[in-house]
């Protein structure tokens, strides 16, 4: 097991024409994520930033990298475009500056695709022509290659809309990281890669059945990706208590995020908290049995994420 202390950080902002290293001052950071073709985003305050350093990211800073972990175990945990750049002051004496920003920011904006595919393209082809088309590269597709298309088509418009059309239909979930898209399907995992998740790997509480799908809270952890595979210790889970007033025992078993029989939880949506010298340095985890009944539209409902 990898230690779990000495916590380490480093936070860059890079533009064509230089590399800011904002590592040494305070800051704190809420990353959100999930597998429902929704940006990745992140939010973080950084205090006490020279004048000449915040002009310089008013003018340059194009990317935000963010990496986080412990000693021996620190990777990315954010990588984006800046959108929004504020400033303020929290106490009269501490200034600071939040900076918004989301991972493919520009594929959510501008992917626009304009092109026609030939008679016996399959979905998987077609994923990754429209993604060449706007130069965006695919990190792990699950869509089917060996269906084959009995006539031409066209596509016109978002690529993020053509992309949840192509998974719908295949029965997969997609997102991006680090700027590349991954279509994964619902009865699969990310990779291959179990990660076990219990007192002695830094979970926090117990994890907590709900609608949404079973919470698990841990120390922070950046090698938990959505749309990956953790290990739950099943008698750990706390289970939902039923409102037998509002519900029948029918829609109880829909609605439930149900438990795995493994153990073996596929992890849809993941939040890390942080703060370089604060208290806060963790992972907050969503996650279903693949065998469940939950869809991205519930997911998007109950996170209140855009649809």
């Amino acid at each position: 097991m990898t230690q779990q202390w000495i916590r380490q950080s480093q936070l860059l902002i890079q533009s064509d024409n230089l590399t800011i290293d904002l590592s040494n001052l305070q800051f704190q950071f809420t990353t959100s994520a999930a597998i429902i073709g929704t940006p990745k985003v992140i939010n973080i305050k950084i205090f006490n930033v020279a004048p000449s350093t915040i002009q310089q990211i008013l003018n340059e800073g194009l990317v935000i990298i963010l990496n986080a972990g412990y000693n021996g175990n620190i990777s990315t945990i954010f990588t984006g475009q800046i959108r929004q750049v504020t400033q303020g002051k929290e106490n009269g004496v501490d200034s600071f500056i939040t900076i918004r920003a989301t991972d493919g920011d520009s594929f959510f904006k501008d992917g626009f695709v304009s092109m026609t595919v030939a008679a016996g393209s399959t979905p998987n082809s077609r994923l990754y022509s429209m993604a060449e088309s706007i130069g965006v590269d695919v990190n792990y597709s699950t869509l089917d290659d060996k269906t084959k298309l009995p006539f031409g088509r066209t596509y016109y418009g978002k690529m993020k809309d053509h992309i949840r059309t192509l998974s719908a239909q295949a029965n997969c979930d997609w997102f991006l990281e680090d700027g590349k898209i991954n279509v994964v399907e619902r009865g699969s995992y990310f990779n291959q890669e179990v990660i076990v998740i219990n007192a002695s790997t830094g979970m926090i509480g117990l994890p907590t059945q709900t609608i949404d799908g079973i919470h698990v809270k841990t120390l922070l952890n950046p090698g938990i990706k959505q749309g990956c595979a953790i290990e739950l210790n099943n008698a750990s889970i706390q289970a939902l208590q039923q409102n037998f007033s509002n519900s029948e025992a029918a829609q109880w078993s829909l609605t439930t995020s149900p438990i795995s029989p493994n153990g073996i939880y596929k992890v849809i949506a993941i939040s890390h908290d942080g703060d370089n010298r604060g208290q806060k340095w963790y992972s907050d985890i969503i996650c279903y049995a693949i065998t469940g009944n939950l869809t991205p539209g519930q997911l998007k409902f109950s996170l209140g994420l855009p649809q």
